[in-house]
């Protein structure tokens, strides 16, 4: 039999990539030689694969708007619908998000450019995200307070933050994409 680590398992075989093949039906070929018996290993790996659901905070969520505007929130409050289990409501979250991201974006092309030279950089940011941080307040936020009051996990504000860059690149991408094909 190979040399085990710590928790059993044949060296070079990482627990990480377990999940995955129990997936597939492949856990008793990573969990050692084929006399090894697979269900005593099987019990340990399961009750380490059950992680505390994380979510993401109203903080977060308005962070990640600030950064990638409404797509980045749609997106966020739908991570959320998916950990409470709501998959209707996610899915309604992210097309609300697009949508308004389209409608924003095609406002803020609407407006005389000398109006938009006149408004400060951060104020259109600053006001959907404020107006979003109520939306998730109102939508989200009795489930947001009683995570946290159960020591629930959070994603941190820098993922949020991260996921708003993405957001923001896909922005650029389509809207340079629209003006590429109607222009």
């Amino acid at each position: 039999m190979g040399k085990q680590n710590q928790e059993g398992c044949a060296s070079g075989v990482g627990w990480g990539f377990l999940p995955f093949f129990l997936d597939i039906g492949l856990a008793p070929l990573m969990l050692g030689n084929r006399h090894d018996k697979p269900n005593q290993y099987l019990k340990g790996v399961i009750h380490k694969m059950e992680e505390p659901k994380k979510i993401y905070s109203t903080r977060a969520i308005a962070i990640a708007t600030f950064v990638g505007g409404p797509l980045a929130a749609g997106y966020l409050v739908k991570k959320n619908y998916e950990t409470f289990e709501q998959p209707d409501h996610a899915k309604k979250s992210l097309v609300i998000g697009v949508i308004a991201s389209i409608v924003l974006f095609a406002g803020i092309f609407l407006i005389p450019e000398e109006a938009i030279d006149s408004i400060p950089s951060a104020l259109i940011p600053l006001i959907y995200t404020v107006i979003i941080y109520l939306i998730v307040e109102s939508i989200q936020g009795e489930r947001l307070k009683d995570h946290k009051a159960s020591n629930g996990a959070f994603y941190s504000a820098w993922k949020a933050a991260g996921i708003g860059a993405i957001a923001t690149l896909i922005t650029i991408a389509v809207t340079f994409l629209f003006a590429v094909i109607f222009s």
